[in-house]
C-alpha cells in the first residue's frame, strides 16, 4: 500500500470525525493513508489463494489419515475462503489482488 501526503498548507476537515481509523479525510478530499503493520496477513491473488495457502502453511492434506485417502480428498477452497475470512479484514487491491488484517492482532 502506498502512502499519500498532503501538503504542509492544508488544514484537517473540522468537520471530520476521529474514529480511530488509519484513514483521514481533508478539506480537499485527498485521503492520507497510514501504513498498517498490526494484524496484516499480506497480499493474496484472491480468496482461494488465500485460502490454499492456508491450506499448505498447515500441511491440512498431509494430516489426512489414513495417508491412500489424500489423492481422493480435495478442499473446496471458495467455501474455506468465504469461512476462513470471517472476522477478518478484506480490502480489494485496486492494481489487483486483496489484503488481508486481522483486527485482533
Amino acid at each position: 500500500m502506498e502512502r499519500t501526503t498532503h501538503q504542509e498548507e492544508q488544514t484537517p476537515n473540522p468537520r471530520a470525525v476521529d474514529n480511530g481509523s488509519h484513514i483521514k479525510p481533508t478539506e480537499v478530499g485527498e485521503t492520507i493513508v497510514e501504513p498498517v503493520d498490526e494484524g496484516y496477513l499480506g497480499h493474496f491473488e484472491s480468496l482461494e489463494a488465500f485460502a490454499q495457502i492456508f491450506v499448505d502453511d498447515n500441511n491440512l492434506k498431509d494430516r489426512l489419515e489414513p495417508s491412500w485417502l489424500r489423492s481422493y480428498i480435495g478442499f473446496d477452497l471458495g467455501r474455506l475462503a468465504r469461512d476462513l475470512v470471517f472476522g477478518l479484514v478484506v480490502v480489494k487491491d485496486v492494481q489487483g489482488g486483496i489484503h488481508v488484517f486481522d483486527p485482533t492482532l
